[in-house]
């Protein structure tokens, strides 16, 4: 298949297969560029002092394997970035200093191999802005995955403030008495939490689905509405839970640990009991079985 047959495919709305299978090898190179680039400025920073000297007649075959992995990493980007999945503005960024960085690691490569010396420490700015672009791309590629709160989830309050996030909120302390247990908070959000919130957030929306907070749950993905309040059967998170594992529409996907078969059983239960957003357990007139789990779970 030709390269313009590819192009032709990627501006089309509806990316083919072929190129999701090309953008799934995108996590699979990312960390080349990474390795290859940090090396080579790190060997470009040892070699001034005499005993690493000879390094600076192999330290361009670093760029250049950097510069090579940058390209591909950020042809298989675009074709994963196709997809959709993912906040517009952070993948903008994420795509564009790819670019950048792979532009920077062939102008590098270039001056390694010709021996060139800039001007005005000309040749540490562009190692310093190398290493910067290197962890910036990193740090949006992980925003992606991850979302934009997982590098400073658990950084002290005074880095957060820093970068304009606010300070940490205490954690619920944990249930001691079932009649103080909150529906939402104690019982279905920790499960989002650990099982879902990973792939559908602000920033990865993988079938336009966010299920960082009750709201954005309630807004349902790309094929409408996801809880159906009072009919568990009838909504589809619930269905995609409860399919057999080998079925490609089964949540959580690739690969990650499914919900127990308590867990499932306390979210049909919430739908089932019109899916509230807050209000304590009790008050919902749960039967035998149902408040024997909840302890299980609640330990």
């Amino acid at each position: 298949m030709g390269l313009s047959a590819l192009i032709d495919m990627a501006v089309s709305d509806n990316p083919s297969d072929i190129l999701m299978f090309f953008g799934r090898i995108h996590p699979l190179v990312v960390h080349f560029p990474i390795a290859f680039l940090l090396l080579a400025a790190l060997a470009e920073l040892v070699s001034k002092r005499p005993k690493f000297q000879p390094l600076k007649n192999y330290i361009h075959y670093v760029w250049l394997l950097g510069c090579i992995s940058a390209l591909f990493a950020s042809v298989f980007g675009y074709f994963l970035s196709l997809s959709g999945d993912y906040n517009e503005d952070t993948i903008f960024w994420h795509k564009y200093s790819g670019i950048v960085l792979f532009f920077l690691s062939a102008v590098c490569y270039y001056i390694s191999k010709k021996q060139i010396t800039l001007p005005f420490y000309g040749n540490k700015i562009f190692i310093f802005t190398i290493v910067f672009t290197v962890f910036y791309t990193g740090h949006l590629g992980g925003n992606l995955t991850h979302g934009s709160t997982y590098l400073l989830e658990h950084a002290p309050n005074s880095i957060r403030l820093l970068t304009g996030m606010p300070e940490k909120t205490k954690p619920r302390e944990k249930v001691a008495v079932l009649d103080s247990a909150d529906v939402y908070l104690d019982l279905i959000f920790p499960m989002m939490n650990r099982r879902c919130v990973n792939c559908h957030n602000q920033d990865k929306k993988k079938g336009d689905l966010d299920v960082s907070s009750f709201s954005n749950l309630m807004k349902g993905g790309e094929s409408g509405d996801v809880i159906i309040p009072g009919d568990a059967e009838a909504s589809d998170f619930y269905r995609r839970i409860t399919l057999p594992e080998s079925h490609d529409n089964f949540m959580p996907s690739e690969g990650k640990q499914p919900l127990t078969k308590n867990e499932v059983a306390l979210i049909r239960w919430w739908i089932n009991n019109q899916a509230p957003s807050k209000g304590y357990f009790t008050q919902l007139n749960p039967d035998k079985d149902i408040t024997k789990l909840v302890k299980q779970y609640l330990g």
